[in-house]
């Protein structure tokens, strides 16, 4: 009886102490993995079958479609992200083949808000002008990100349709990716700050990011009072911690090949675009089925120079746990991405992501141009028109 009782007690004080220990050196980035760890080894498990050769991921799991009376027809082609990851530029050069037919806006949004719920009338307007002889296309960067998408996306088309569907991913090194929405979210808070009055968009976009990235802000504050979070502050914040989910690539690769098939996915390596641009492009000229490509001269917007730089560093020690964060979270991408049976033939070697940690400093400005080498606030450039819709 008092061994037992010796016995709780001591049970009892260590529970307390791991408790008190786990409160004083409580990581965030470590929580939000440890929260998904559990997930993340069901799928490491699936893919090494996947992988060796056993069938595609899509065929454990299916999707059953809406019994519509008119499933949609548009568009052709997808380009479904991720999000900083140049989708903007991607798009502007897919645009400008004589083929190829955007409709009204880039980023139509129809498939990951609540306005997918009133019917596809809306979404086929987005369509009205292209012309019957072109390809069209939906660039929404931030469907890849939302498992709902593709399983609305397989209740909007018949099967046959669906088998059809040419879908367009993006990557980037994740931490780069991270670093860049922070840059985002700083850069439209200061556009707003310095230009309240003028333009209700920028306000509008400029509020939101304030509220994302400051310490203090309050509507209507003058830009010397306000307290703009620096990354480490960034990545520790509630938006921080939902955002880092984005560079979650393998789950949500995942995620889309429960709905279609590998061999219509065509996943680009951000670096490889920059770096061998014509490539890269030709090869999804014959991905998509068109009849010419962009030639030996395609080439990605010009960056913009921004006359004012956000006042922001990586630092290093965020840098790292990120880094270590990201490195268990996509393990074996790229061996996944390159061996899968069902891979598109044209689809371009997926290199490993380049070390990017010679960017980061413990001071100083440290901006998308020397964590990238390429600065995509040419995103901002290209798509800065009075729709723009930003992801909320």
């Amino acid at each position: 009886m008092i061994i037992s009782i010796l016995t709780i007690v001591i049970i009892l004080l260590c529970c307390s102490y791991s408790y008190a220990y786990n409160l004083t050196t409580y990581d965030p980035i470590k929580a939000s993995y440890d929260k998904y760890k559990d997930l993340y080894h069901q799928y490491n498990r699936t893919l090494i079958t996947t992988v060796s050769g056993s069938p595609s991921l899509h065929a454990i799991s299916s999707t059953p479609h809406a019994t519509y009376d008119d499933k949609l027809e548009y568009p052709d082609f997808f380009l479904i992200g991720a999000m900083k990851c140049g989708t903007t530029s991607l798009n502007k050069l897919l645009t400008d083949h004589p083929d190829i037919c955007m409709g009204i806006e880039k980023e139509k949004h129809f498939f990951d808000k609540d306005v997918y719920l009133n019917g596809y009338g809306e979404y086929r307007k987005e369509f009205d002008g292209c012309p019957k002889t072109k390809k069209t296309i939906d660039s929404t960067p931030r469907y890849v990100n939302y498992d709902f998408v593709p399983k609305r996306i397989a209740e909007s088309y018949t099967p046959e349709d669906l088998a059809n569907k040419k879908i367009i991913l993006i990557l980037r090194e994740p931490v780069s990716r991270h670093y860049s929405e922070y840059q985002m979210r700083i850069r439209l808070c200061e556009k707003m700050l310095q230009h309240l009055k003028d333009d209700d968009t920028v306000e509008k976009r400029g509020d939101r990011s304030c509220n994302r990235a400051s310490n203090n802000w309050v509507e209507g504050m003058e830009e010397a009072d306000v307290k703009l979070m620096s990354f480490e502050e960034w990545v520790e914040s509630n938006d921080g911690k939902q955002e880092i989910i984005r560079g979650h690539y393998i789950e949500h690769i995942l995620d889309w090949l429960h709905v279609v098939r590998r061999h219509q996915l065509f996943i680009i390596n951000f670096e490889s675009l920059i770096k061998n641009t014509p490539d890269v492009m030709t090869r999804l000229a014959k991905f998509l089925e068109l009849e010419t490509d962009w030639g030996p001269n395609a080439q990605l917007p010009v960056p913009i120079t921004w006359a004012r730089r956000p006042d922001t560093y990586l630092d290093c020690k965020t840098y790292d746990r990120l880094a270590k964060y990201y490195s268990v979270v996509n393990d074996r991408l790229v061996k996944f991405i390159n061996n899968h049976p069902d891979k598109p033939k044209m689809e371009p070697y997926f290199p490993f992501f380049s070390n990017t940690r010679k960017s980061c400093q413990d001071g100083g400005n440290v901006d998308d141009d020397s964590v990238n080498t390429r600065d995509d606030g040419v995103d901002d450039a290209v798509e800065n028109g009075p729709n723009f819709k930003e992801d909320d």
